[in-house]
């Protein structure tokens, strides 16, 4: 279904998502065990209501902890699923603007130069477009869709079941704004 450049893009922006969620951090004292902890217990008051984890990688020792709670009272873990949700949306942007710049794809191209044919998304869409919500496109995360992989981690989540669930255009690409994750997600 996807065009080799396009899971290049995609396999690209999932490294760099990763490796910025496990950043790097030195420290080397006798505290080491819980110096983490410590960081986000300093936080505890001020979420009485959230949650909270933290991994930090220096690459030789992983580190992690958490406080306060996941849902209804229950104590927040390492273990947790999260939904990071549009915290990607700059991680995208960011290597598409940089692969612009590399020569290798143009924002004012047409998405079918990387997609295939779709009956609800306009051959003429913009990767730009994309970029700045103005594609006009349907948000396949309406009707709750958004938190269904939080509740069935098991469900069919594939390109294709998502591209099924587009099946309206909003409004006319290139006249007005609206948040759109399909954007994203076509990016």
């Amino acid at each position: 279904f996807m065009t080799t450049r396009f899971l290049t893009i995609r396999t690209t922006i999932l490294t760099l998502t990763l490796a910025t969620i496990f950043f790097g951090c030195d420290k080397q004292t006798a505290d080491r065990q819980n110096w983490v902890q410590n960081i986000l217990d300093s936080y505890k008051d001020s979420i009485p209501s959230y949650g909270m984890v933290a991994l930090v990688d220096s690459g030789t020792t992983m580190d992690n902890a958490s406080i306060g709670v996941s849902f209804e009272n229950n104590p927040i873990t390492i273990k947790n699923r999260f939904c990071i949700g549009s915290c990607t949306k700059m991680y995208t942007a960011t290597l598409v603007l940089k692969l612009h710049e590399q020569g290798l794809l143009n924002i004012n191209d047409s998405i079918y130069h990387y997609l295939p044919h779709h009956n609800f998304i306009d051959s003429t869409i913009t990767i730009r477009q994309l970029l700045n919500h103005t594609s006009g496109l349907t948000d396949f995360t309406k009707n709750s869709f958004i938190n269904a992989p939080i509740f069935e981690p098991y469900g069919d989540y594939s390109d294709t079941h998502i591209l099924s669930r587009l099946d309206t255009v909003e409004f006319e690409k290139g006249n007005r704004y609206k948040y759109c994750n399909t954007n994203y997600f076509l990016l």
